[in-house]
Formats: C-alpha cells, sequence, structure tokens
C-alpha cells in the first residue's frame, strides 16, 4: 500500500468514526422534569434534567441509559430502561440509585421489566438507612426498618415499622410479624386525622389502609444544561 492510499485510508477510517459519534450523539435527549415524573413546561419550573443516552449495542441495543440530574449538575438518578421517552418508570430494567440533593442515597433498587424485585433499600436525608424491602412474586416482605437515628426498630421481618411518605414524612406505626403487617396500627390520613388499622398477616381487618410499602420511583439551581453537538428535546430551550 502506498503512503497516500494509506492516509485515505486513515482519513475514511476517522471520518466514519466521526460521523458515527455524530449520529450516537444525536439520538442523546435532555428533557425538564418534576420530581413528579412529568414534564415541565420551562426550565424555571422544572426540579431535574433528565439525559437519555442511546444503548450500547454491545451490550443491549434497546436498552437506554438514564441520567437525572439537578439542574445545578448535581447526580439525582441513574438508571437503565427500555422505554424511548422521558417517562421511563414502566419499563426501568437492572440497577437503579437514587441521590437526595445533598449527595447523601435515596433509593438503591433492582427493576425487572419497571417492577421492583429483590432487595430494595431507602435511606433517609441524613444518610442513615431507612428500610429494606424484599420484592417477591408473592408480595413485598418487610425485612428491616430503622428511624433517623439509625435505630432498628424492625430486624428480619419483626419488630415495629413506620412508614412515611416519599419525603419522608409520618404516615403509620405498627407491628410486623415474619414480614407481614400484623396487629394495630396507628397514622395519619389524607385529612391528618388520627386512625387505628387491624392487620392480620397483612390483610387488612378493619380500618383505613396504610399500605406505604410500594415507595414512590421518583419523588433541586438555574444553570441551563449543555449538550454540545447533542440533540436537545424540544421541551428544553
Amino acid at each position: 500500500m502506498t503512503k497516500r492510499a494509506f492516509i485515505n485510508l486513515f482519513f475514511c477510517l476517522c471520518l466514519c468514526i466521526g460521523m458515527a459519534a455524530q449520529a450516537q450523539k444525536r439520538d442523546t435527549a435532555a428533557y425538564y422534569m418534576y420530581n413528579n415524573g412529568k414534564m415541565a413546561e420551562s426550565k424555571e419550573a422544572a426540579d431535574f434534567v433528565r439525559i437519555l443516552l442511546p444503548p450500547d449495542s454491545t451490550v443491549d441495543k434497546g436498552l437506554i441509559t438514564v441520567n437525572d440530574v439537578f439542574k445545578d449538575g448535581r447526580r439525582k438518578a441513574m438508571a437503565h430502561t427500555y422505554i424511548n421517552s422521558p417517562y421511563i418508570e414502566n419499563g426501568l430494567q437492572g440497577p437503579y440509585i437514587e441521590y437526595f440533593h445533598n449527595g447523601h442515597r435515596k433509593y438503591i433498587r433492582t427493576y425487572d421489566n419497571g417492577n421492583l424485585t429483590g432487595e430494595c433499600l431507602s435511606y433517609f436525608p441524613n444518610g442513615k438507612l431507612y428500610s429494606v424491602i424484599d420484592y417477591t412474586a408473592n408480595g413485598p416482605i418487610l425485612k428491616q426498618c430503622s428511624d433517623s437515628t439509625g435505630k432498628v426498630l424492625t430486624e428480619e421481618g419483626n419488630g415495629t415499622w413506620i412508614k412515611t411518605s416519599a419525603d419522608f414524612e409520618y404516615v403509620a406505626q405498627g407491628p410486623v410479624k415474619n414480614g407481614h403487617e400484623d396487629g394495630e396500627w396507628m397514622g395519619t390520613i389524607n385529612d391528618g386525622k388520627t386512625e387505628k388499622a387491624v392487620y392480620q398477616n397483612v390483610k387488612l381487618i378493619s380500618g383505613p389502609d396504610f399500605d406505604m410499602s410500594m415507595p414512590d420511583v421518583y419523588t433541586s439551581v438555574d444553570v441551563q444544561p449543555q449538550f454540545p453537538g447533542e440533540r436537545e428535546a424540544s421541551h428544553v430551550t
């Protein structure tokens, strides 16, 4: 091969690599989002930015990488999904990790086609472990619960469990036995009134249902996101 032919071949290879990289970048999209998982009307109204990266064909050509970042650039969540849209929840697949704005972990979970599976961990904003729930084919098993100081209240599925909202506001408290609600629970419902519920081996016998065992998937500052060379979604302006 002559020197000129080698140079031409090298140039063509570089060009092909550059075109492939640009094509991949054009497949990247970013969206302004609210914490409830809906798209925001504007940058100013949004809570975070969701970035969808193209699939790695060497791993799974249908699995999209999700990077959620607060608008000041701090990481919010990392996940994978089979859904090529900002509404990723029903297609979540594999490991999922979410962070509070202060950098502490919020959730460590595993998904299978949008469904929680295996042991899922939740944390308090101060970094202390809040709960461990095992999602099985027969339903969630309440394994471990602690208060915000780190004091263990439930261990190996037995003890006292404190249920909270996604924002860690108190909802209810009561006994668990073999991983399920069992006995009298006291808590509050929408109007703030204190109510009593009675469970027998997870089955609700009387009173309101304080079922908070299925945690929220997504529960923040004025920096315009920049993605040079990448396609930005119409909602990112």
